[in-house]
């Protein structure tokens, strides 16, 4: 079973309501992300969770769709969804948030600098995700620690973030989410010999 879908499975099985989308490209991602909008009203609470590939230019984090085509580094911010966007449309329509990442990869640009905005500043990319804050009542939580990488584990199975997210919580349910989470990381660390600590904000 695949993270998504281990994770899914989990939470559908303690009485959440479950929208789950695999292997999502692009459109569908903006779709997801129109639905969750128009759907929410100011007393949901959610739990957003993303397997993929992401990656980081300057202070700004991207999530990458399943067709996301990137021959330049140009292409990043018309080919991804941003996590700051991700974010603050969650808060917008919410009261609690709990945004899950499993995404920290290489980044394709090494060492490229560019500008992400209007101003003439330029960034550099990085491997990982950057530091970010996460709005009021959000509960922001990377799989690894600030510009580190995140493991896939072995091929057909969970990574080792998402396998100790889903057996710390299952082994006890009732704990609040920031001790699970605190077992998540001393079980990450030991499993991965401390190449990887996920980390929250």
């Amino acid at each position: 079973m695949d993270c998504a879908s281990a994770l899914a499975a989990f939470i559908l099985k303690n009485g959440f309501t479950v929208v789950d989308a695999y292997d999502v490209d692009k459109r569908r991602f903006e779709r997801l992300l129109r639905r969750a909008l128009l759907e929410f009203d100011g007393n949901s609470e959610v739990l957003f969770y993303f397997a993929g590939h992401g990656m980081q230019i300057g202070r700004r984090n991207y999530l990458l769709p399943t067709d996301v085509t990137l021959e330049k580094v140009h292409d990043v911010p018309f080919e991804t969804v941003t996590l700051d966007q991700l974010l603050a449309l969650l808060a917008s329509r919410t009261r609690l948030q709990l945004v899950i990442l499993d995404s920290c990869r290489e980044n394709p640009f090494d060492k490229v600098k560019l500008a992400t905005g209007l101003d003439a500043e330029l960034f550099e990319t990085s491997p990982g995700f950057s530091q970010a804050s996460a709005p009021i009542n959000t509960l922001l939580s990377f799989s690894t620690s600030p510009g580190a990488l995140a493991l896939d584990g072995e091929e057909g199975g969970n990574s080792p973030f998402t396998s100790a997210l889903v057996n710390a919580a299952r082994e006890a349910p009732s704990d609040s989410i920031t001790r699970i989470l605190e077992e998540v990381r001393r079980r990450v660390y030991a499993r991965t010999t401390g190449r990887q600590v996920p980390w929250e904000s």
